[in-house]
């Protein structure tokens, strides 16, 4: 990243799938200011270790894990400028619910919609949403 980012200009969009959502949110709130905004569809965001879902071989440790915790780094960048989307119920309706709930509770302006039930798979319909949101959220 260290590499790629200085070379992007413009309008620069994250958006992702169920471990991937988890990684356009940490993206985003790692790197403030690089980024127009950032959707998480049907993603564990209250994930508090790594191993689950094959996340172990994502984070390794704890300690490196600690880093990439969406809860702690919302804390951290409440106050900063951010436009999140996030959305699914599928496979993580409670955690797309809580993450919402945490924002709210910090006073972070987001997108929540929890309400369209699609199945947890790339192909249920869920990017074209997301696209139009992230789209208006940065028009």
């Amino acid at each position: 990243m260290q590499d790629i980012l200085p070379r992007l200009s413009g309008r620069i969009l994250l958006l992702g799938f169920s471990k991937s959502g988890n990684g356009a949110l940490t993206l985003m709130l790692r790197n403030p200011g690089k980024f127009a905004a950032a959707a998480a569809w049907d993603a564990p965001l209250l994930l508090d270790a790594p191993g689950k879902y094959g996340s172990g071989e994502i984070y390794g440790t704890a300690e490196n894990f600690a880093a990439y915790h969406i809860p702690t780094l919302l804390e951290k960048r409440f106050q900063d400028p951010m436009k999140i989307a996030i959305s699914g119920f599928g496979g993580f309706q409670a955690d797309i619910a809580g993450a919402h709930e945490k924002m709210t509770a910090l006073g972070i302006k987001h997108e929540y919609d929890n309400a369209t039930k699609r199945p947890h798979h790339w192909s249920s319909g869920w990017m074209e949403p997301a696209m139009a949101t992230l789209d208006r959220l940065t028009r």
